[in-house]
């Protein structure tokens, strides 16, 4: 009886054991993607101040400047390339 017990307690300390590092282990991970996610946040910008590359500030969705301007087309001036100009097929064709 007296070995039962001694097996059941060590059982149940290794299992608190366990759920403690998984809990640890949640815990770090968690704060691992916080930190990324802090970091990454702001639209370019993060809290520390530093800026991503490649990253525009400017909204595509903000008024533009002229009345012929329109919202949300192109890259508000930040990409530098006009529009590709397509040419329309002489024949449709087909595919069977």
């Amino acid at each position: 009886v007296l070995q039962e017990q001694k097996r059941k307690k060590n059982k149940m300390l290794k299992k608190k054991q366990k759920a403690k590092e998984l809990e640890e282990l949640r815990e770090k991970g968690k704060q691992n993607w916080l930190d990324f996610f802090n970091n990454s946040k702001g639209g370019g910008s993060s809290k520390s101040g530093k800026s991503l590359k490649g990253v525009s500030k400017k909204s595509i969705f903000a008024s533009p400047d002229t009345i012929q301007g329109k919202v949300g087309v192109g890259t508000c001036g930040t990409g530098g390339q006009p529009m590709t100009q397509f040419t329309q097929p002489d024949k449709l064709v087909y595919k069977r």
